[in-house]
């Protein structure tokens, strides 16, 4: 892809002329594709960035400020600007005028790919995060949406970045243009996320947790695929054979009311600990003894590649690209199998 935009190779090193990218992402919320849209960006220090955020700056659009990125907000927060969003951003990539668009996530992809056309910008390039790809599971917005791209995907984009395979293999399974479908990984930046001991002590502190408390922990936000009842559910199995104390870290996630009622009925209260986003993830996968995964579908599992990294072992269930990840590295159970998950916990 990339000798095709002009970027050239010589042993290793690149040679890439300044290129001006504008990417498009739909929030800047924390999730695992905004913070590889941030990581991207650190590591091509060579280009110019400029990010456009359909839905207002988060977590990710306060980091691009810090490193002295440009963050345009294009406050699609109603049905006018919503409606209005193509052509606001068609004029605005008239006067950028940039070599390339990326964009990130469907509503992006849409938004992003047809006023990337309008403003006459040579190079688009979707990015899909997603391997779930029907009805059940997504919203009805969200559906239309990945069906109505698969149309465009003939006309609108040069190249489809999917993060996993099973991805790719699902989007062209409902019809996207299959010779446009790129898998490419994520990437983590493993001088940061590296085994700690000091951080695992200090988080450990910070929770009154001791050197010998088993501490399980699922980096997730709080959203249906994730399936934290899923987890809650093995956690009850789990603790008629072991003691332990479990971190649910990510958005949404810090006191909520329904979560808390689904941890009460099944008595958890003292063993779960609801802690919400942090910026500071790498201490916390030193602090674990297992990171879980108990999603039913996933993308791409950035938090697990993390705890990878940090040396911390996993628990999985079955979705996306787990084979090629974990190997034998790790436990990898069906989803949706608290049974199975609390076992492979034990």
């Amino acid at each position: 892809l990339c000798s095709e935009l002009g970027h050239t190779y010589n042993h290793g090193r690149r040679i890439i002329p300044l290129m001006k990218i504008v990417h498009v992402i739909t929030s800047l919320d924390d999730g695992g594709a905004e913070a590889v849209l941030f990581r991207t960006i650190q590591n091509l220090p060579e280009d110019e960035h400029i990010v456009v955020s359909l839905l207002g700056l988060g977590k990710y659009g306060k980091l691009l400020q810090s490193i002295g990125i440009e963050v345009i907000d294009l406050e699609m927060t109603n049905v006018g600007r919503k409606l209005t969003a193509v052509f606001r951003l068609t004029r605005l990539l008239g006067l950028i005028a940039p070599d390339t668009i990326q964009t990130w996530m469907y509503h992006a992809d849409f938004v992003g790919g047809v006023a990337a056309r309008m403003a006459g910008v040579n190079n688009v390039v979707w990015g899909l995060h997603n391997s779930l790809v029907s009805l059940k599971g997504n919203p009805w917005s969200r559906f239309a949406m990945i069906r109505l791209n698969g149309v465009l995907s003939y006309l609108v984009p040069d190249r489809i970045l999917c993060c996993s395979e099973s991805a790719l293999l699902a989007h062209q399974s409902i019809g996207y243009n299959k010779r446009k479908l790129v898998f490419i990984p994520n990437g983590y930046p493993v001088d940061i996320f590296r085994p700690n001991e000091n951080a695992r002590f200090a988080i450990r502190a910070e929770f009154g947790l001791g050197e010998t408390d088993v501490v399980l922990g699922m980096v997730a936000r709080l959203d249906p695929q994730k399936d934290h009842v899923n987890l809650l559910d093995a956690l009850v199995l789990l603790k008629e054979a072991h003691p332990f104390k479990c971190l649910l870290v990510g958005k949404g996630l810090e006191q909520n009311s329904k979560l808390l009622v689904e941890i009460e009925s099944r008595e958890l209260v003292q063993d779960v600990i609801l802690v919400g986003p942090r910026s500071d993830v790498q201490g916390i996968m030193n602090a674990l003894d297992i990171c879980v995964n108990a999603s039913f579908t996933e993308s791409f599992p950035n938090a697990l590649c993390e705890a990878m990294a940090c040396g911390t072992p996993c628990v999985v269930t079955n979705v996306v690209d787990s084979d090629m990840i974990f190997g034998d590295t790790g436990w990898v159970v069906p989803p949706r199998s608290p049974e199975k998950l609390a076992a492979a916990l034990i």
